[in-house]
C-alpha cells in the first residue's frame, strides 16, 4: 500500500436529484428525528437484554452454545477496524439520523488510519498480507475503509453481516440501489449482487448475539487467511471484548 492521502474514499455524489421536493439535498445526516429522546431510552433497554443475555450464555453454554462452524487446523488473522466519527458520534440527539457519513473530523481520523497502519512501530503486522477487505454496508464504514486502505491492491467484498446492531435510525442505511447510485464504484465489489435492497432490516438487535457467530463462521470459511473488516464499535465488541475507538484497530485470530 503506497503512502498516498485516502484520496480514494467514497464521498457522496454533489449532483444527484434532489431529495427535498426540488429544493436543496437534504443529507441523511440532517435528517433529525424529532423523538431521539425514544432513541435513546431504546439503546438503554437494549444494553439491559445485551448484558442479561451475555450472563445466560455464560452460565448455560449448552443452552446457548456457539454455532459456529470451525474447520480443523484453520485459524484466520483478522484486522478489525471501527470505522471514524460519524455525525452520530458527536451528541446523543444525532442517534435519530440515517446512515450517518463521516464528519470532517471522521475523515482526518481516517487520513490517520491510513498513516498509521503504513507505520511498523503502530501496526508491526503491516497491511502488504491482506487478502481481502470486507465492509459493512454503512456509508460512514465504506467511507473508511476506502480511505484507510487507499492504495492496498486487494478486492473488497460488502455483507451485511457486518453492519451495526440495529439500535436507532443512525444504525439503517441506503437502499442496494441508493448505495449503487451514490456509489457505482461497488458494482466491482464482490457481495453487491447478493446484497438485499433493505439489507437492514432482515434482522432486529436481539439477534446480534446469532449473527456475531454467523461472522465468526463465514471468516472462518473464506479462502484467504488474513483479512481486513471494516464495521462497527457495537458490534466488534461482542468479538473483541471491548468497544474500539473511531478509527481503532486490533488484530485478532479467529479460529479453533
Amino acid at each position: 500500500m503506497s503512502k498516498v492521502p485516502p484520496a480514494a474514499m467514497f464521498r457522496l455524489p454533489a449532483d444527484r436529484p434532489s431529495n427535498n421536493g426540488g429544493g436543496p439535498i437534504i443529507e441523511p445526516s440532517q435528517q433529525f428525528c424529532p423523538h431521539w429522546l425514544l432513541v435513546v431510552a431504546h439503546q438503554a433497554v437494549r444494553e439491559i437484554y445485551y448484558m442479561s443475555s451475555d450472563v445466560q450464555r455464560q452460565l448455560c453454554g449448552g443452552c446457548f452454545a456457539s454455532t459456529v462452524y470451525r474447520p480443523i487446523g484453520i485459524k484466520k488473522r483478522v484486522l478489525f477496524v471501527r470505522h471514524g466519527q460519524g455525525a452520530h458520534n458527536q451528541t446523543i440527539a444525532n442517534w435519530g439520523l440515517v446512515d450517518p457519513e463521516l464528519t470532517a473530523e471522521g475523515e482526518a481520523q481516517v487520513a490517520a488510519l491510513h498513516e498509521e497502519l503504513l507505520n511498523p512501530d503502530l501496526n508491526p503486522e503491516g497491511v502488504e498480507g491482506i487478502e481481502l477487505i470486507a465492509v459493512s454496508p454503512l456509508t460512514r464504514a465504506m467511507q473508511t475503509a476506502t480511505g484507510g486502505f487507499a492504495g492496498l491492491r486487494v478486492p473488497y467484498v460488502v455483507t451485511p453481516l457486518l453492519r451495526e446492531r440495529l439500535g436507532a435510525p443512525c444504525d439503517t442505511g441506503r437502499t442496494r440501489t441508493e448505495l449503487l447510485r451514490c456509489f457505482p464504484k461497488m458494482m466491482e465489489w464482490e457481495g453487491i449482487d447478493e446484497l438485499p435492497e433493505l439489507w437492514w432490516s432482515t434482522e432486529t438487535e436481539y439477534d446480534l448475539l446469532g449473527r456475531v457467530d454467523e461472522l465468526k463462521r463465514w471468516i472462518l470459511t473464506r479462502p484467504e487467511t488474513t483479512i481486513a473488516v471494516v464495521g462497527h464499535g457495537g458490534l466488534f465488541s461482542r468479538i473483541l471484548g471491548y468497544h474500539l475507538k473511531n478509527c481503532g484497530f486490533k488484530w485478532h485470530d479467529v479460529g479453533p
